[in-house]
């Protein structure tokens, strides 16, 4: 699975951002599994790298429905899974985010807070 990134910048968190996710769909059927959690690597406007112990497999079609705050409003998505990587017991992944215009503008915005918040510390 190749996957190329054309994107201005993409964020990489110092500290654990912990968040919420769940699988909607895998290959298209639409399914409802539980709630897990995982840590928020970096993240873009278009994508994300995540933390987690569970391995999903990687050539199946699966799309996540995300849920993180890291800064002050919470930012709801649906992903799909581009790749992984095991890192330890864990394993790593880069997420495709369905964003729209709003959410893609509110990620921008919350980095920017997140990081003069970081800044003032």
């Amino acid at each position: 699975m190749k996957y190329k990134r054309d994107e201005t910048f993409r964020y990489k968190f110092i500290e654990e951002i912990s968040f919420n996710f769940k699988m909607i769909s895998i290959d298209g059927i639409p399914i409802d599994s539980k709630s897990c959690e995982g840590v928020l690597l970096d993240i873009s406007p278009n994508g994300c790298k995540i933390l987690s112990p569970l391995e999903f497999p990687a050539h199946k079609n699966i799309v996540f429905y995300i849920e993180f705050t890291f800064n002050e409003e919470p930012i709801k998505v649906s992903s799909e899974l581009v790749w992984k990587k095991r890192v330890g017991n864990n394993f790593q992944y880069g997420l495709k985010l369905h964003s729209t215009e709003d959410s893609s503008r509110l990620i921008v915005q919350e980095i920017k807070k997140y990081v003069k918040k970081q800044e003032l510390s």
